[in-house]
């Protein structure tokens, strides 16, 4: 069984993408439309063979895509694998299938934002992440 979705997360949808904002580390999250389906249909009591069946999806996407939100704590952790084993598997899941995209944004707190200072420009302490 796939994990299920983390809780305490921020959700917003906007046009195709899902914005996903993780608030114990700042973190936003945009996922395309297939990362999102996979993302919301993990409950954590359906297996990568029916998600990817009831998405239209194939089973190497779908479990590439869960490694990667599992990656990024978008999912509860597995505890019978390591983030080692993990990272591994995205590394060798992406390069066989076209998995959905997910990047990732560190947002400033509130008061470097007002501060003024290189954080709010991105610069130290924020950025943009692909994975």
């Amino acid at each position: 069984m796939l994990q299920r979705r983390s809780d305490g997360l921020v959700i917003e949808q906007i046009d195709e993408e899902t914005v996903v904002f993780d608030r114990s580390c700042d973190i936003a999250h945009t996922l395309d439309g297939d990362a999102a389906r996979v993302w919301r249909a993990c409950d954590g009591a359906t297996d990568a063979a029916t998600i990817a069946r009831q998405l239209g999806l194939s089973q190497a996407v779908v479990e590439a895509t869960t490694e990667r939100l599992g990656a990024l704590d978008l999912l509860e952790p597995d505890p019978t694998v390591s983030r080692r084993t993990a990272l591994r598997r995205i590394a060798l899941g992406a390069s066989v299938a076209a998995v959905p995209l997910i990047s990732s944004y560190a947002i400033p707190s509130a008061a470097a934002a007002l501060s003024g200072g290189s954080q709010a420009q991105g610069t130290q302490g924020g950025g943009i992440y692909n994975f």
